[in-house]
């Protein structure tokens, strides 16, 4: 394009992505500003150019100007939900015709009554369809998984944290560290910050609950099964659990052991074995291809994995590195 018509188009991608698709409560500080004394300041999330702004008295227009000239959109108006939403069915009100697509039979709303093809929306869309049209989807019944990463409408940012997406609307606005949690107080965080991991029925949650803890504890990198796992300590013949770990397996002679029963057990009692040359996988402080910045190891324009494009390893021990690469589809 001609420097005149990519400004244009360039502008116009910028006011769609921060300051359209959803009515907008400017009421407070955009999504990666926290506030102060009645100034918004950026927090660790916030990836633009601009600095602390005061936003009283301003108007909705200087507010939505400000918004995509520093990539800093304000939520969307109403977006909490009492439950988490089950977006593989039609909302209520609608009901399924025989090409699979939905048609209002009791909504009132000021939309179309369709008919909708929802099957060919992304979560995002169908999102923006509940504030823009009034839909609203059932809750989701089920077993709560809490396998994946991050909440539905949160990016993995790192080990353990999730970043929220434009589309979330709630009050936990800054990157989210969900180190140590357990299922409770992943529950707890929930109801606190209305974004839900997937429900899913008792059979699909107990075989994604399996993958999970043979990922955690028996993948990621080789390991080196010659002594007792990481957070037991040798005595004598058999290898007992310390202070730092926290299943409920107890003390076990390993000697007698082979490689595929050492593997079972390690997931089923939650306790990894080292990985494997450790002195010189991780050396390098970053992954391959990877440059090392200030803020930590920034990936390569082509990188494509669903982890944060920087990354600190600074405290990271060499097993954290492994899962990281195995998550995040990067090598050392």
């Amino acid at each position: 394009l001609k420097k005149d018509a990519y400004v244009a188009a360039h502008v116009a991608v910028r006011k769609q992505l921060y300051a359209g698709g959803c009515p907008m409560d400017m009421s407070g500080c955009p999504i990666g500003f926290t506030l102060s004394d009645g100034t918004c300041y950026p927090t660790a999330s916030y990836t633009g150019y601009c600095g602390p702004r005061s936003f009283s008295g301003m108007t909705n227009a200087q507010k939505t100007d400000f918004a995509w000239k520093c990539g800093a959109t304000f939520p969307c108006a109403g977006l909490i939900r009492s439950c988490p939403k089950d977006y593989r069915s039609c909302p209520i009100g609608f009901s399924v015709a025989q090409n699979g697509t939905c048609m209002a039979s009791t909504y009132r709303g000021s939309c179309s009554k369709g008919p909708y093809s929802f099957q060919a929306m992304n979560l995002e869309a169908k999102m923006r369809a509940e504030e823009q049209c009034g839909f609203s989807w059932p809750c989701a019944s089920g077993v709560r998984s809490y396998s994946a990463t991050c909440p539905v409408g949160f990016a993995p940012a790192g080990i353990h944290k999730c970043k929220p997406s434009p589309s979330y609307a709630g009050p936990c606005t800054d990157v989210q560290n969900f180190t140590g949690f357990n299922a409770k107080m992943l529950a707890l965080w929930e109801h606190r910050c209305g974004a839900y991991w997937i429900a899913l029925t008792k059979d699909s949650f107990i075989a994604v609950h399996i993958a999970l803890r043979k990922q955690l504890f028996a993948g990621g990198c080789p390991m080196n099964f010659s002594g007792c796992p990481v957070g037991f300590d040798s005595a004598g013949a058999v290898c007992v659990p310390g202070s730092s770990y926290s299943g409920f397996c107890g003390e076990r002679n390993f000697s007698t052991m082979d490689l595929a029963n050492k593997v079972d057990w390690a997931w089923r009692c939650g306790a990894a074995w080292p990985c494997s040359s450790k002195s010189t996988e991780f050396a390098a402080p970053c992954p391959q291809e990877w440059s090392q910045t200030v803020a930590g190891c920034s990936a390569p324009p082509t990188y494509a994995g669903i982890c944060s494009p920087t990354t600190d390893f600074t405290d990271m021990t060499d097993e954290d590195k492994a899962r990281w690469a195995a998550d995040c589809d990067a090598t050392w």
